[in-house]
């Protein structure tokens, strides 16, 4: 399964696009938004989470690790390494994220290494267009 993200212009989720029944493709509406007090994420759910750089919009790709009394996520950040591939910087990034700044949730990452070696997060997403870093 592929999962293409849409239009980068709104911080808000986006909505799945219906596909044909012989499709495994989920593709985003790119201009349709969807209201966030409809979008929840679960613990332990892998989400992306945009930054306004200096010249251009940075996304980073993050865990749900709690839930906070605020109503915002406490959100551990992996860093990318290869092509659709992310993992734990060594020193741990947790930031408290509100839902609104959540740009979409990703689906779950095949996970490559054992015990003896760090672990790697590849996602079958397509993060083409985006700054992810």
């Amino acid at each position: 399964m592929s999962f293409v993200l849409g239009n980068t212009n709104t911080p808000f989720p986006p909505c799945f696009k219906d596909e044909p029944e012989s499709s495994s493709t989920m593709d985003f509406e790119e201009n349709e938004e969807v209201p966030v007090e409809n979008v929840t994420y679960n613990l332990g759910q892998w989400i992306l989470v945009p930054y306004a750089g200096k010249k251009r919009e940075n996304y980073f790709v993050g865990k749900v690790d709690a839930f906070l009394d605020n109503g915002s996520y406490s959100v551990r950040f992996a860093r990318k390494c290869g092509v659709n591939k992310f993992k734990w910087p060594p020193k741990e990034e947790i930031v408290d994220v509100h839902p609104e700044n959540i740009r979409s949730g990703l689906p779950d990452p095949e996970v490559e290494g054992n015990k003896s070696r760090a672990s790697v997060f590849k996602f079958d997403a397509n993060f083409e267009g985006l700054n992810v870093l």
